[in-house]
Order: structure tokens, then sequence, then C-alpha cells
């Protein structure tokens, strides 16, 4: 079941990803903070309740956090693109959020550069060159997520599934206002 849930919660995580894809004019407008509040509208919706924002679990609090029958279905941690050095900090956050027993965990990437493409490319190589990570699959470009196997903080039988959601939101300045009469 815990599988399913976390599958379901990726699946709600792409739709509303790709609904403010569509609304460059909703995504421009709201910041970091402001997508993980709306993100957690449509987990709730989903898992009834059970999904919170800046809970605490392990060394700190992790921005999207689901927990189903006293089990962690779900770690989420949402990041801003701001260069290379945005995954070295989440990854290190995200590892010191995750206890023993978590197992599923994702990163999702709001990207406001024009460049999405190479932003992609660089957070994949980042999450490649973590000391946890143990293997992933081949990789196709334009993919929805991007999923990777990767192992607990000194631990390394105890794998962790990252799943990586790039947010390709448009740079404020590139999304037109329109006036209604």
């Amino acid at each position: 079941m815990q599988d399913e849930d976390y599958q379901s919660a990726l699946r709600v995580l792409r739709n509303q990803r790709n609904a403010l894809e569509r609304t460059p004019s909703v995504a421009a407008k709201l910041d970091g903070e402001e997508i993980r509040d709306m993100l957690l509208v449509g987990l709730n919706a989903q898992f009834e309740g059970d999904a919170g924002g800046e809970l605490f679990n392990g060394a700190g609090k992790t921005d999207i956090l689901i927990r189903v029958d006293d089990r962690n279905i779900f770690i989420g941690e949402c990041k801003v693109w701001s260069g290379p050095r945005t995954m070295d900090d989440v990854l290190k956050q995200l590892f010191g959020y995750l206890v023993w027993r978590d197992t599923k965990a994702a990163i999702l990437l709001f990207i406001r550069n024009k460049d999405v493409t190479a932003v992609i490319d660089n957070a994949i190589a980042k999450i490649k060159e973590h000391p946890n990570h143990k293997r992933c699959p081949a990789h196709r470009a334009g993919a929805d997520q991007y999923e990777f196997t990767m192992h607990a903080d000194g631990d390394p039988e105890r794998e962790i599934h990252l799943t990586l959601i790039p947010f390709a939101l448009r740079p404020t300045a590139e999304v037109p206002t329109t006036t209604i009469p």
C-alpha cells in the first residue's frame, strides 16, 4: 500500500505541476512557499487531510509530509532553482529530514529560467554526484519526473526512492498581462 500511496502523491503533484505550467499568470505571482501551500491543497484532497507542510521529521521541518497510519508515505522538499548549489542544499536538507523508516522522498524543483532543459540536466547530475546515490534508470529528455535510488545516511543497504519533479514555470518578466476592458 505504501508504494501505491507514494505513486498517488506523485500523480497529484504532476497534475498540479501541469496546471501551474499552463497558467503562468497565476504561477508568476507565487513564491516557493505559496506554491507548496497550493500543492498541499491537492494532496489533502487526495489523502483526506493527511498531508502537512513544515512538519518536524528527523533533523528539521520538511516542506511536505504525508503520514498515513503512523507511517510516512511521502516526504517532499520544494526548492526554487537558483543555481547548481540549489541541489546540494536540498539534498542535504532532505537527507537530514529522513529517518531510517523513511524510504520515499521527492524534490519539487521550481524552475523560472528560460533554459529549463539545462537546469534539469544540471539537477540530475548533482543527484548522481551525491555520495548517497546508488543507481538510476536511463532518463529520457522531457520526462515528467526522474527516479533515483539513494541510500540512507550511514546505511548503504537501506534504499530510498527519490523522485525529482521539475516545474517549468516562466520567468515573471515573460508572463503576459491582459487587461479586461
